[in-house]
């Protein structure tokens, strides 16, 4: 059951087919595909960075370090920084849908101000009172 905070994770349809995606294919397989889109989850759910730890990332994806550690080297999907795994392209939709988000927090503000500042009147209003 999906909790009431997941987000959509937005999944271009024809990513199989990026050249990145053909080459980790090419070495591993759909299992490889599968262990790169449980990566990206990861990323997204921790706001775009992860631990870079193989050992642990294998026990919690049922795979091997090695391979783990393979998918996020050695294919310019990930970059590794200061101990963490992201992807820019994680990044750039990130900041997407923050910026979506921002954007409707702001047209809501709105929306309720012009509500607040609107006269007082209508139907069960009474005159001249």
């Amino acid at each position: 059951m999906a909790s009431k905070d997941a987000f959509y994770l937005k999944h271009d349809f024809n990513a199989s087919r990026d050249p990145k995606i053909v080459k980790l294919l090419r070495a591993h397989g759909w299992g490889g595909y599968g262990i790169y889109w449980a990566l990206v989850e990861r990323i997204y759910e921790q706001g775009g960075r992860i631990e870079n730890d193989f050992e642990a990332l294998a026990f919690d994806l049922r795979s091997e370090a090695g391979l783990i550690e393979a998918i996020v080297s050695r294919f310019d999907l990930f970059t590794v920084t200061d101990g963490k795994i992201g992807s820019p392209s994680i990044d750039r939709r990130l900041d997407e849908r923050r910026a979506a988000s921002m954007a409707a927090s702001a047209a809501a503000v709105g929306r309720w101000n012009a509500e607040a500042m609107r006269p007082h009147s209508g139907p069960n209003a009474r005159r001249g009172e």
